[in-house]
């Protein structure tokens, strides 16, 4: 697996990365992921991950992303909700698209193999001329070629890790806090859970006020496989207990 980025509660970022298996924060509050299956795609034609085109883009192109270097689109993502951390929060969809894309050179024109996720606003097109010299550095390097087409088959996902933080817990009892997350959440591994239900689940077991508060005492930490979404809501399930 891949580890990208974390994700905090509130807002998603503008990117997302995954660099050789390590986890590297860019821009805004931190969101991540690792590395595993596709999507599912809901009965509403207004999520798009058609995997072909959205918009300007489309799947193959090269651009500029987020991160440095020339990229190639593997992927594009809109028509989701964007996650609530409050049951009291308005449900929102979401208008920003996201991009997920290759890295084949750094702006040195150097081998630099990456995967990210940026919103499109940060994604555009390279000139004629960068096309062009890619079209020429491809056909001439074909060992590079090769090893560019081998990364992008073996890592063609991108998960999102979300951190759901807590304050001052119930007892100051953390042994208390990772049975009930077990008992709450654990079935979560199997069909996965919206951010509401998770919410819902942390409000029974007596955890809901907890949220956001600060110092933060412990951090559950949940996984969108793949950015997997189902009927405009990502699917989540439940990692880890984090004791800060």
């Amino acid at each position: 697996r891949e580890t990208c980025l974390e994700r905090s509660e509130r807002r998603m970022p503008l990117a997302e990365k995954g660099v050789r298996g390590k986890g590297r924060r860019p821009l805004s509050p931190p969101s991540a992921g690792e590395t595993r299956s596709a999507i599912s795609a809901p009965s509403d034609s207004r999520l798009f991950d058609n995997r072909q085109m959205h918009g300007d883009l489309k799947i193959g192109d090269w651009v500029r992303s987020y991160s440095m270097g020339i990229w190639r689109v593997w992927r594009v993502l809109s028509g989701f909700n964007e996650m609530r951390f409050s049951l009291d929060a308005p449900k929102l969809s979401s208008s920003r698209t996201l991009v997920f894309s290759h890295r084949l050179v750094n702006n040195s024109w150097k081998r630099s193999f990456s995967k990210e996720c940026a919103e499109a606003s940060l994604v555009s097109r390279i000139s004629r001329d960068e096309q062009s010299r890619i079209q020429e550095l491809l056909e001439s390097n074909t060992q590079l070629k090769k090893a560019f087409d081998k990364y992008q088959s073996e890592n063609s996902t991108l998960d999102l890790l979300v951190n759901v933080s807590l304050g001052q817990l119930p007892g100051s009892d953390r042994e208390r806090l990772k049975t009930a997350c077990d008992l709450h959440l654990g079935s979560s591994i199997e069909r996965g859970l919206t951010m509401d239900e998770v919410l819902a689940a942390l409000r029974t077991a007596g955890y809901y006020e907890c949220i956001g508060k600060i110092p933060t005492n412990a951090t559950v930490q949940l996984i969108s496989v793949d950015h997997e979404v189902r009927d405009h809501e990502f699917l989540l399930r439940y990692k880890r207990l984090l004791n800060f």
